[in-house]
């Protein structure tokens, strides 16, 4: 019968689907190499790659809730700060004293004295990269006001990824005399 024929068919098709599925640890070819590859997440924050060049961005990667911290706490620190200057400049100083006694940092990041003290690069990249994202925000907020009010629509204005900004601390640690420098 014609049904029996295509079920069988369609038994052969699937058996050779099957094979097309096998072990890829078993190469066909012989001295074929299997290859992985990394997935690359977008990230949101324009100035990733330029804090973090070894990391590939991850949702739940602990220096992106650092980051969101700290941008929390510069934010809240918004009339201490002058974006366009800090942007100008390529650094901002951030006090240490203040730092760790604002509500936020207590509340939302407890290990900053040891992280200072084991890896403070790490540290002041989060810090550079959370005032990062406020600058390129802003830059394009004001972009965006700007096209609007010219008759354009915001959907016109395009990422902006402003320079490398480095996070500089003060009050940090005990001052050393520069007698003690040879």
């Amino acid at each position: 019968p014609k049904g029996s024929s295509n079920a069988s068919q369609s038994s052969q098709d699937s058996s050779s689907a099957l094979q097309l599925m096998s072990d890829p640890s078993h190469s066909a070819r012989p001295g074929a190499r299997n290859v992985q590859t990394i997935l690359h997440v977008a990230s949101p924050y324009a100035g990733w790659m330029i804090y973090f060049p070894g990391q590939v961005y991850c949702d739940h990667s602990p220096n992106v809730r650092k980051v969101q911290v700290f941008e929390k706490y510069f934010i809240s620190w918004n009339k201490l700060y002058d974006w366009d200057d800090i942007e100008q400049k390529g650094y901002f100083i951030v006090d240490y004293s203040e730092l760790v006694t604002d509500s936020i940092i207590k509340d939302n990041y407890s290990d900053l004295n040891s992280e200072l003290q084991d890896s403070p690069e790490n540290v002041l990249a989060c810090m550079g990269l959370a005032m990062h994202q406020i600058v390129s925000h802003k830059h394009q907020q004001e972009a965006a006001t700007v096209i609007e009010e010219t008759g354009g629509c915001r959907d016109e204005v395009t990422d902006y990824c402003a320079p490398y900004i480095q996070a500089r601390m003060k009050n940090f640690g005990s001052p050393l005399a520069l007698k003690h420098f040879k």
